[in-house]
């Protein structure tokens, strides 16, 4: 029961993505990754999808045509650790809402995810090894 209702999820997201753009009344082809280790949840997509092409070939991203690529995004995460990492001296103390401010990718984070993202295991590693401390308010720089 549990791996009908994923590949079910999974036909419908592919699906989705597929209707979102079409041309001349037929759509573009889909690419999509899903890690998997259960075979059964691919006969079902298989059996829901006939036609649908399906490799195990780990090298299978080469094998997507240049043009449907999609250069990824640094994470909020990442990008948060790299201007953390970098542009502040030990000694700062910084408005949060400053550091989302000075940077167009965080500006753009909804409210929820700029809090929640100071709970990130990797931010709050930082915070475990006396790097910074994180405040209400304010990161101090240690």
């Amino acid at each position: 029961m549990k791996n009908s209702r994923i590949a079910c999820e999974v036909v419908q997201g592919i699906n989705r993505i597929s209707c979102r753009e079409t041309m001349d009344g037929d759509t573009p082809e889909t690419y999509i990754f899903l890690l998997n280790r259960d075979q059964e949840i691919v006969n079902l997509i298989e059996k829901a999808m006939p036609g649908i092409n399906t490799t195990n070939n780990l090298d299978f991203f080469e094998s997507v045509p240049i043009e449907y690529r999609k250069t990824r995004q640094q994470s909020s995460v990442d990008l948060l650790l790299d201007i953390l990492n970098n542009y502040y001296y030990k000694g700062a103390v910084v408005n949060k809402a400053d550091i989302f401010s000075n940077h167009e990718q965080l500006n753009n984070l909804a409210t929820r995810r700029k809090s929640s993202i100071w709970h990130d295991p990797v931010i709050k590693q930082m915070e475990a090894d006396a790097k910074i401390k994180i405040g209400h308010k304010e990161v101090e720089f240690l």
